[in-house]
């Protein structure tokens, strides 16, 4: 892939994994010459080994923050229907202090 003119875009080949036996797809993306430039500063022999590496850790990256924010919305929601009654927060404050206590500072 040759260098892009200042202002133009460039096109990267992405290639996501369907599913672990069968197939890749490939998607392609089209970033700012400063966003491909940041993305080859990652790209060097102790960081990532090719731009679509670095690009598969951030959408692994991303994927995973998205399911704990869902994971924790399930939670606070839960919660919400049906909120810890005075004793149960009695007893986990109880442990929570009886844990720090037993702390050797």
């Amino acid at each position: 892939m040759g260098p892009a003119r200042k202002g133009q875009l460039d096109t990267l080949d992405v290639r996501i994994a369907v599913c672990n036996t069968c197939c890749m797809t490939v998607v392609a993306i089209r970033v700012s010459d400063e966003v491909l430039e940041r993305l080859d500063e990652l790209v060097h022999p102790d960081g990532y080994a090719t731009r679509t590496e670095a690009i598969r850790r951030a959408i692994d990256v991303l994927l995973d923050a998205h399911e704990r924010s869902v994971i924790d919305q399930k939670m606070v929601d839960a919660y919400t229907r049906m909120p810890q009654s005075d004793d149960e927060l009695a007893v986990a404050d109880a442990s929570a202090r009886a844990l720090i206590e037993d702390e050797p500072w």
